[in-house]
């Protein structure tokens, strides 16, 4: 898959660092599917994008005007059938192995056989994580440094079958 190709993103995790990636790639203009386990989750994730719309707007490194956009971009769900139209999905759920490799089982069954999957772990082995993955060439380690909206910077982690294709 090229990278013009994706469209739609799909974010696992309504955390501090989930949403700050959703609020980046919705402001560059992709389309983002938010997902967690609980609404309650989804709601304070609502709150994290305004609250980092607005300490960009403060810091007159966005406009008031790009708020409408960015947030027209983000949708909300507990609901992950939602990536099986998504290019790429990136997972920042908590740092738990096993939590992490169920996801990722029940993900590819739902994804399209082209998307791209990362995590954005900062310690995890790639290769553990994606063990439950049956194609491992479209897995690979994404880690936004923290925060994401601030510090324009993400580090790639092969795995050991991911391809040179999906880095």
């Amino acid at each position: 898959m090229k990278i013009s190709e994706i469209k739609r993103i799909g974010i696992a995790g309504a955390g501090t660092m989930g949403s700050g990636i959703a609020q980046i790639f919705a402001r560059k203009g992709y389309k983002v599917l938010v997902t967690d386990i609980k609404e309650e989750f989804l709601h304070k994730s609502a709150k994290l994008v305004d609250l980092f719309n607005s300490s960009l707007i403060e810091e007159g490194i966005m406009s008031e005007d790009e708020v409408e956009g960015v947030l027209s971009n983000i949708s909300f769900s507990t609901d992950k059938a939602g990536f099986k139209d998504c290019e790429l999905i990136i997972e920042a759920i908590v740092e738990k192995m096993d939590i992490k490799q169920d996801f990722w089982r029940e993900v590819e069954e739902l994804a399209s056989k082209n998307t791209l999957f990362a995590t954005n772990t900062s310690g995890l082995s790639i290769n553990k994580i994606s063990s439950k993955v049956i194609d491992k060439s479209r897995f690979i380690g994404m880690h936004f440094w923290n925060p994401p909206h601030i510090i324009p910077l993400v580090e790639l982690i092969r795995g050991d079958e991911t391809s040179n294709e999906t880095v």
